[in-house]
């Protein structure tokens, strides 16, 4: 999860059309506040267990 400030979302990120925004959109982006929650899929943002060990 990572918080975006909502002007930067609603400019660069957000979608209008329901039909556009796929399954799962309102799961991916919740409001809180002023910001916007996106969740990002850990398949897509995953790093492998060696290179997490390396890193330290």
């Amino acid at each position: 999860m990572i918080l975006l400030p909502m002007p930067f979302y609603e400019q660069r990120i957000h979608v209008d059309s329901f039909l556009l925004h796929g399954p799962g959109g309102k799961a991916s982006f919740i409001p809180k506040g002023s910001l916007m929650q996106v969740a990002l899929h850990h398949e897509l943002v995953s790093v492998e267990a060696a290179s997490a060990a390396r890193s330290r």
